[in-house]
């Protein structure tokens, strides 16, 4: 709908300067020309012809390939309806590669040219060439390819790995083909490169598929050099660390490490505080986190006592429905962030369509803070939550925690500075109040980021010691900002909330 908006009011402009014209010269040559689509979609076998809306101020022609044809191919001022039209996209009787063209509409100058893009449907895998995985390096995004006989080595929740016996290669399975660790495949689909630069294929189609075994892996312990382990390829890896909070921290690295996949059997939840050993395969360094793709693992044992955990991985529902994105992760200052008390932050839960803002206090037992007491100022990314826009601030409270009397507790958490278009770190400062049964609040003041503008946005651990304080069903811990008098853009991430013990 906005887009038709624009448009007519482009329609309008482009009107007023067409009077302007006439009043001023003669030149008959368009000065300005614009369509009311920039992109049209063909059928590749019944290509049926469609109609847009050409406006310009004066005389306007138009060029285009062999295969589309322009009725009428020129015209002059004001509004004009244009059909286009494709041929069949057929060679020698088949259906041939699929193609892109560009018809330009246009006047007497560079200034005054308008153009739209056309696709038609066709057979991507026609003439495609057999290639190594060692190939795919030195290829461009989107170059179609088929592998052939190449043995899946593991399988995760968004693809696999698999291996010709010299290089391993991720496969992104996003048609969900049934695949078993052990399967000879040929394989189908597009070259793309991941954050590392290391290439990977979208998975199209497999074209064959037998039973075999599983390869052998010789995995290279990395262990004491996760800080300066670096490779161009998926070479097979092993880490020992411990596993806490979606991450595994290695005594004596100052680098963590995040798994981007993992077998179903992989439980995460079950893992935490657990020392680990992880199998699998290396997927770059985006300092100060190494991606791995999990084998196999190895459980050695619960080191801590955890009384509360929340990975707010229970978001995911209302992340799928709003299709929220991760501005962490991703350093994306343009990730969608839905306010959770929108109505594309609501998802169907056991029948039920219920509101995300509703479903975290009501069901959760979280309570959230506002400047403005207007339940506004809190946001979804994927999953977790940012607080707080520029003017606007807010917090959270945690659900209560009843811990035996005289446990001493730590309570830890991931947090996250935004970066504003400009590089500038929001300097945003947080603190945790805890309220004691008949005690005033205490609070107690977090360590700053202190990021230089331009930094990448990144976790960051905080761990706040409550050891002093009596934790039981009648306590309150809050994680807020100190910024909530002010009008700038002091906002902020939360994730992985975790009350452990002290000892």
């Amino acid at each position: 709908m906005k887009l038709k908006q624009y448009f007519f009011i482009a329609v309008a402009l482009v009107s007023a300067a067409f009077l302007q014209s006439c009043s001023d010269d003669k030149d008959t040559s368009a000065k300005a020309v614009l369509s009311s689509v920039s992109l049209l979609n063909y059928e590749g076998l019944s290509p049926e012809s469609q109609t847009i809306t050409v406006v310009s101020d004066a005389n306007w022609f138009s060029e285009a390939p062999e295969w589309i044809s322009v009725s009428p191919a020129t015209g002059q001022a004001g509004q004009t309806e244009v059909t286009l039209t494709v041929s069949p996209n057929l060679r020698e009787g088949a259906l041939d590669n699929p193609r892109r063209g560009t018809v330009i509409f246009r006047g007497n100058s560079m200034a005054s040219i308008c153009e739209v893009s056309v696709r038609q449907d066709g057979d991507k895998y026609r003439d495609v060439g057999s290639y190594t995985i060692n190939d795919l390096y030195s290829m461009a995004d989107e170059t179609v390819v088929e592998i052939k006989n190449i043995s899946v080595a593991t399988v995760g929740t968004k693809g696999f790995i698999a291996t010709d016996g010299k290089d391993n290669l991720l496969v992104m399975n996003s048609k969900s083909e049934t695949i078993t660790a052990g399967d000879v495949v040929s394989i189908q689909g597009e070259r793309q490169h991941d954050s590392a630069n290391m290439p990977y294929i979208t998975l199209d189609n497999i074209t064959s598929r037998t039973s075999g075994t599983v390869p052998v892996v010789t995995y290279q312990d990395i262990t004491d050099e996760v800080d300066t382990y670096r490779s161009t390829s998926r070479t097979a890896i092993t880490i020992t660390g411990f596993y806490d909070a979606g991450y595994v921290n290695i005594e004596g690295q100052d680098y963590r490490v995040a798994i981007d996949d993992a077998p179903s059997t992989f439980n995460a939840s079950s893992l935490n505080a657990h020392d680990v050993v992880l199998n699998g395969y290396y997927c770059g360094t985006l300092a100060p986190i190494v991606h791995i793709i999990v084998d196999s693992f190895v459980d050695l044992g619960q080191r801590e006592v955890i009384y509360f955990f929340d990975d707010f991985e229970w978001l995911e529902e209302w992340s799928i429905a709003a299709n929220a994105g991760r501005s962490v992760e991703d350093d994306n200052l343009d990730a969608n962030s839905p306010g959770i008390r929108s109505a594309s932050c609501t998802a169907t839960i056991d029948g039920q369509s219920i509101n995300l803002f509703d479903y975290t206090e009501q069901v959760k037992g979280y309570k959230f803070l506002y400047d403005k007491d207007d339940n506004q100022r809190i946001y979804l990314n994927r999953n977790y939550f940012k607080f707080g826009k520029t003017g606007n601030h807010a917090g959270i409270t945690l659900p209560k925690i009843d811990i035996e009397a005289g446990t001493k507790v730590v309570l830890q958490f991931d947090w996250c500075p935004m970066r504003q278009g400009s590089g500038k770190i929001d300097p945003v400062t947080l603190f945790v109040e805890v309220t004691e049964d008949g005690k005033e609040p205490v609070k107690i003041d977090v360590p700053e980021a202190g990021w230089e503008n331009g930094h990448r946005l990144e976790w960051i651990r905080a761990e706040v010691d409550l050891s002093a304080y009596k934790i039981d069903k009648y306590a309150t811990i809050t994680i807020s900002q100190n910024e909530f008098d002010l009008t700038t853009a002091n906002r902020w991430f939360l994730d992985n909330v975790k009350i452990k013990s002290a000892n």
